[in-house]
């Protein structure tokens, strides 16, 4: 896939505390590198990848080898000259283009559930699926280790918007198969993860669910995103039923959701973070292209 360059224009040194588990190590200086997709980081992408792919999803993986094909849109970062492998990813796929995908697949699967369940989202579902040449929809993919620097998340998606806009344009020569007006993204669709804290110390599952496993002997304790860290200052009634996502910039970009279509994470229905147990859940949303473009920019100047 041909390229301007193939490093990106960003690179950053980030001084932090790490975790792992419930304990901090010494501040230390990491530099991190954002460059273009190779195949070389195929494995490490569909490592990440899977962290969301789940239940009806569980074939999302199956994306990963379009999303490191298709160099022109997407972005990953490594540290240590890349020695380290991938630690953070971010794509945007054509829902048309790769709609033979077995991944893609399932996504226009559950887009066809929620036309016919949801009277609010039906028509622009419809479109999107059926009318791609006004409705063009793309899929953002984007995943990091639980010790990703927050603050560097913008920078992750300026690159897309920088990509679309590069790939939309008379200056790049198109690949078989493909045309710059499968880049002029009119829609975005939004995979993401978040949780929810269940009511009480270790309690059951909330009203709703109505599996009940009941409390284990042990449970390893999973690092604790950033952002989580003042959610858990919140008022514990307005905690509990608070959606605290794994991606904070991801709470920005729902507030200007046309719709969403949330449903919990089969494989791992549950996360404990410091003695406290989260229910984990997956959420699809659908934002305007240029409602997404503002919010980055306004998630950019935070």
């Amino acid at each position: 896939m041909k390229r301007k360059n193939n490093k990106k224009n960003i690179s950053s040194d980030d001084e932090s505390d790490i975790e792992f588990g419930s304990k901090s190590t010494k501040s230390i200086d990491v530099e991190f590198d954002f460059r273009d997709m190779s195949d070389d980081d195929y494995h490490g992408v569909k490592s990440l990848i899977s962290q969301i792919a789940t239940g009806n999803l569980a074939n999302l993986t199956t994306l990963a080898d379009s999303v490191c094909n298709q160099a022109n849109v997407g972005c990953v970062v490594t540290t240590d000259g890349g020695e380290s492998g991938v630690c953070a990813f971010g794509s945007i796929l054509n829902i048309n283009q790769y709609k033979e995908i077995d991944g893609m697949k399932s996504i226009r699967s559950l887009l066809k559930d929620i036309e016919k369940k949801s009277p609010k989202a039906s028509k622009l579902v419809h479109n999107m699926l059926h009318n791609p040449t006004d409705f063009v929809t793309g899929l953002m993919i984007k995943e990091r280790l639980i010790n990703f620097p927050f603050e560097l998340a913008p920078n992750i998606h300026k690159v897309l918007i920088d990509d679309v806009n590069w790939s939309s344009s008379s200056e790049y020569e198109p690949e078989k198969g493909e045309t710059r007006d499968d880049y002029k993204f009119t829609h975005l669709l939004l995979l993401s993860s978040y949780e929810v804290e269940s009511a009480g110390r270790f309690a059951s599952r909330q009203a709703g669910n109505n599996e009940n496993t009941g409390e284990p002997a042990e449970e390893e304790e999973a690092p604790m995103p950033p952002n989580m860290k003042k959610k858990r200052k919140m008022d514990k009634k307005a905690a509990e039923s608070a959606r605290i996502f794994l991606h904070w910039e991801d709470e920005v970009l729902v507030e200007k959701a046309m719709f969403t279509h949330a449903w919990q994470n089969t494989a791992k229905q549950t996360v404990v973070r410091a003695g406290r147990k989260y229910q984990s859940f997956n959420i699809l949303s659908a934002i305007r292209w240029s409602d997404y473009v503002d919010l980055v920019d306004r998630i950019s100047s935070a």
